[in-house]
């Protein structure tokens, strides 16, 4: 983990990077480029147990955007962004075994503006855990979640209409082997976006 100070609008602010473990070696699994989002879960064509994804979104009037990560039968991860009040939230508490602890299944969230109405992640997906670094490192999430080894299915979503894509880079491990690029997601089934 790289640490370091800046200045945001007269202010120090902490500013949090991972070491990327995908350079120079990372395969593209998967890439979007700028579209409009429609209300509602999209599949997207791509599997990742082990993956970089580097997403940015345009909200507009959206009232949130997000993620669905290590998805599969009965079970998700969710990354989303609530647009009216600000924050990033990521909600493990239907990724898969959550009940050895009362207090596993949780959501957590952090604060984070819009920076020219955007909003930028870079998420780190691994076997057990999801990083989030949102607005180049400035609000950072690091959680442990345990899904299903077949759970590897991504998707979109967005709740309300006006929002929009701007691009979607899914970067893999080589090592990876048991998800190669080019696989096709398993089908995603209901998800709670509550």
């Amino acid at each position: 983990m790289e640490v370091s100070l800046t200045r945001m609008d007269g202010n120090v602010a902490l500013r949090q990077q991972a070491i990327d473990p995908f350079l120079p070696a990372g395969s593209p699994i998967f890439s979007l480029r700028r579209q409009p989002l429609a209300s509602g879960i999209v599949e997207l064509p791509a599997a990742a147990a082990v993956a970089r994804i580097d997403v940015e979104f345009e909200p507009g009037a959206a009232k949130s955007v997000g993620l669905v990560l290590r998805a599969g039968e009965g079970e998700c991860t969710l990354v989303s962004y609530n647009v009216p009040e600000g924050f990033l939230r990521l909600d493990r508490r239907g990724s898969g075994h959550v009940g050895f602890s009362k207090t596993f299944p949780s959501v957590e969230t952090v604060a984070v503006p819009l920076t020219d109405g955007r909003l930028r992640m870079r998420i780190y997906l691994d076997r057990c855990s999801v990083e989030v670094f949102a607005q180049g490192g400035l609000a950072a999430i690091t959680d442990l979640v345990f899904p299903a080894e077949a759970s590897t299915a991504l998707a979109l979503f967005t709740e309300g209409e006006g929002g929009h894509l701007v691009a979607l880079d899914v970067v893999g491990y080589p090592a990876d082997d048991r998800h190669p690029a080019g696989d096709h997601a398993p089908q995603l089934v209901s998800i709670p976006l509550d």
